[in-house]
């Protein structure tokens, strides 16, 4: 089992960065298990002897080492002797199952570390992958077509390195984790201010400019010197507040619209009612819904599942219904579009190429 580096194994999702600005008030405490003297202890007469041993063919593809092996093992050894002492009445109170290294300890398979973590992560990656397949017809012929397609790649982008991630925890799989995970982060504050605000053609290039700048210099910064984990879920949480209440904004303006053409007949000059106005506040709900699994943390079921897979999990269906919902925007801005064909002007905030 390698070190986590990370304080803290929340990954940073748009949607959730608000909940957890509001409940993430203190930091991780540090890991109990490897600082435990009897695991320090198993591990030293471990190393001694693990050199004469090989390791498999899937430990070595995953870049596991003797040391690390060494560490899994004593790992479960530690806990198997704490779980037994509590069957057999002989445990004297205290915690049974201690976090070694920032982790809880994991059944690995074919040398993934979380064996269910890279599964969900996939499962989301594919996700993406079926919602940017759904919205091609719709997408064919709207200017949003391109920035929706690759906000859905650089998502499955994201994932992909999850998956990559929970398989073996190294410094360099969890900074492309991070690094993937903020420029999702920064690619879809992009696309809302894009969508809701529809700034006008020329103000874009120099927006996109400016997203790009700063995750270069975020990334650069990160890259420098030990990584500054509170810096990362800062700026994450600041960007991603952003973009959560440009959504909010974006339901509440429909909401209110459709009321209002509910009271006053609609004429043939303006747009049909959006057909599902309140979704993105849903999904903002129900990501915040699944957040609490990730905060209230617990040690892995059967060594196996533990709350930061379930989120991952929980994810998955939330991914559905984020694509299902902007299928139906995206349907509803070409409505608009075909009105200001037929009437010939332009109403104000439309997305225009």
């Amino acid at each position: 089992m390698t070190i986590s580096r990370s304080p803290s194994r929340l990954r940073s999702r748009p949607f959730a960065l608000l909940f957890i600005s509001l409940l993430l008030i203190t930091a991780a405490s540090a890991s109990s298990g490897d600082k435990h003297p009897k695991f320090k202890q198993c591990v030293e007469a471990c190393t001694s002897t693990a050199r004469a041993s090989p390791l498999s063919l899937p430990l070595r593809l995953t870049r596991w080492s003797a040391d690390a092996d060494c560490k899994y093992e004593c790992m479960h050894r530690l806990t198997d002797a704490a779980e037994l002492a509590v069957r057999e009445g002989r445990w004297n109170g205290g915690r049974v199952v201690h976090q070694f290294f920032g982790k809880w300890p994991f059944y690995r398979f074919l040398g993934m570390q979380e064996p269910f973590s890279v599964l969900f992560s996939l499962g989301n990656l594919l996700a993406h992958r079926r919602g940017l397949l759904s919205l091609r017809s719709v997408l064919a012929a709207s200017p949003l077509r391109q920035l929706c397609a690759l906000w859905a790649w650089v998502n499955m982008n994201a994932w992909l390195w999850s998956s990559v991630f929970h398989t073996r925890d190294l410094p360099w799989t969890e900074k492309a984790d991070y690094f993937s995970a903020g420029a999702t982060v920064l690619y879809s504050f992009y696309l809302v201010v894009i969508r809701v605000l529809a700034p006008p053609a020329r103000a874009r290039a120099p927006l996109a400019l400016a997203c790009a700048l700063a995750f270069v210099a975020h990334v650069t910064y990160l890259s420098r010197g030990r990584f500054d984990y509170g810096y990362n879920m800062a700026a994450n949480i600041a960007i991603g507040m952003i973009h959560n209440a440009l959504w909010i904004y974006h339901a509440v303006h429909h909401l209110r619209r459709n009321a209002a053409l509910r009271r006053w007949p609609l004429s043939s000059a303006q747009p049909p009612p959006h057909p599902a106005p309140a979704q993105p506040i849903a999904i903002v709900v129900l990501t915040t819904a699944a957040m609490l699994l990730e905060v209230f943390d617990f040690p892995a079921w059967r060594r196996m599942i533990d709350a930061h897979a379930l989120w991952h999990a929980a994810t998955i269906p939330i991914i559905w219904l984020w694509y299902g919902f902007l299928r139906k925007d995206v349907e509803w801005e070409e409505r608009w579009i075909e009105v200001e064909r037929r009437v010939g002007g332009e109403a104000g905030g439309r997305l225009k190429d």
